[in-house]
């Protein structure tokens, strides 16, 4: 008992729940439905089940069945109606189906903003989904018009630092970065960053994703010393709260080798790719992409240094 840590534990015991979940839904299911709705909330609660699994294909498959049936028994502008298919919109996304996420979303925003109104929550976050599709999409021109019209939503009903608002900043000052105005995502990546430390503290996991952002931008931007500073500074905290395996832990930790090889301390950078591509292995696997870059970094280094000790 002792040999299972926390959180070890706490994964046993959901994922015997869920097992418990699946077997008594699909009890249910074979008994034959004695009302109209049962049948719907069964596979609602199969899909969401197997999703958090990361069965997402086999989700999808039970919440497209799942909606189509509140759609005959509810309306197709029902709550539940709409929340599924909020759900199948996402579900969409993580498959790379973004065509049919994108229409997914549509159908949810127009819906919600009749029902609901457009200043609602609810409605307000499924712009906002159907904003990030626009952006992987690179739909910028449309994907900034949503992103700004859910900022001054966000603003006027939550206010400046509410965590939503700032998600939405964060997501624009992204949108920025990839379509090449670095200027507008530094000031906003650093708007957000400031408003994060105030709010969530500097060591939460998005602010400090936040000073990861900032730190590439600089970086890109050339600006290299201030970039390491940032670097340190958050791969010190991520390690702290996070831990070392961490996957944004793991990112941060390659990109200050990186960082060190370009700027000729290589002892430096070798310890970290080296330390990084340990955890990288026992944690991701040794064919992960991630896995595989830093490995393609050290080899790149270790030629670097062998170029040096010829010359």
């Amino acid at each position: 008992k002792e040999s299972v840590g926390f959180r070890s534990a706490n994964e046993i015991v959901f994922d015997q729940m869920r097992r418990w979940v699946i077997e008594m839904a699909k009890e249910e299911l074979e008994r034959g439905p004695e009302d109209e709705g049962r049948i719907w909330k069964l596979l609602h609660m199969l899909g969401t089940q197997f999703q958090g699994q990361g069965k997402l294909e086999l989700a999808r498959q039970l919440l497209e069945k799942c909606l189509q049936q509140q759609k005959d028994t509810l309306g197709s502008s029902h709550l539940h109606t709409l929340s599924t298919l909020q759900n199948l919109a996402d579900l969409y996304s993580k498959l790379g189906m973004y065509d049919k996420a994108k229409k997914a979303f549509e159908d949810v925003f127009q819906r919600r903003k009749a029902s609901l109104g457009a200043s609602h929550q609810d409605t307000i976050g499924t712009l906002h989904s159907l904003a990030a599709v626009h952006l992987v999409l690179r739909d910028y021109d449309e994907a900034e018009r949503l992103y700004k019209e859910v900022l001054a939503a966000r603003r006027s009903t939550l206010g400046q630092n509410h965590p939503l608002t700032l998600n939405t900043l964060n997501n624009l000052a992204a949108l920025y970065k990839d379509n090449d105005d670095y200027e507008e995502a530094k000031e906003l990546f650093e708007e957000v960053l400031q408003r994060r430390k105030n709010v969530l503290g500097e060591s939460h996991p998005k602010t400090l994703s936040t000073l990861h952002n900032l730190a590439s931008l600089y970086d890109y931007l050339g600006k290299q010393f201030e970039a390491k500073i940032m670097f340190e500074n958050c791969l010190s905290l991520q390690r702290e709260t996070l831990g070392d395996n961490h996957p944004e832990t793991l990112g941060t930790m390659n990109n200050l080798a990186v960082l060190y090889h370009k700027d000729g301390e290589l002892k430096k950078a070798a310890d970290l790719y080296e330390e990084c591509l340990k955890f990288q292995k026992a944690t991701l696997g040794e064919e992960h992409i991630d896995t595989l870059g830093t490995v393609q970094n050290l080899a790149l280094l270790y030629e670097n240094q062998n170029a040096l000790n010829e010359v």
